[in-house]
């Protein structure tokens, strides 16, 4: 398993991709609770918890799947430092994001209007 792979992919997914769908609803308070249970410092934890999560939240594990093979040839450039920073910078984008989501769907109202035309097409 690619960490920062599974990690720079789902911070991508999550910042190119609407996934408020309301059948995700529960799902992402609960990614927002495990992910919470972790230390930003814990990568694979971390990573291993996107793909559990994902996988039992379809079209996400898919489009996971896809988004890190085709990142495969991917490898962050510079030091071992940079690269941590550079996880670490995702996770706590990832972290931001799926509390955003949660949120949004415990109160549809804060969903904004464009967002939600888009879902009910």
């Amino acid at each position: 398993m690619n960490e920062a792979k599974i990690i720079s992919g789902f911070s991508q997914l999550l910042q190119d991709s609407n996934y408020s769908n309301p059948s995700l609803a529960k799902g992402w308070a609960q990614l927002d609770q495990t992910l919470g249970q972790l230390d930003n410092e814990q990568y694979r934890p971390f990573a291993k918890a996107i793909v559990d999560w994902c996988a039992q939240n379809q079209p996400l594990g898919d489009d996971l799947r896809t988004i890190t093979v085709i990142s495969r040839s991917w490898t962050p450039e510079g030091s071992n430092r940079q690269e941590e920073e550079l996880i670490k910078k995702n996770i706590s984008i990832i972290r931001e994001q799926v509390k955003e989501k949660a949120k949004q769907q415990q109160n549809p109202s804060q969903v904004p209007q464009t967002e939600r035309n888009n879902n009910e097409k």
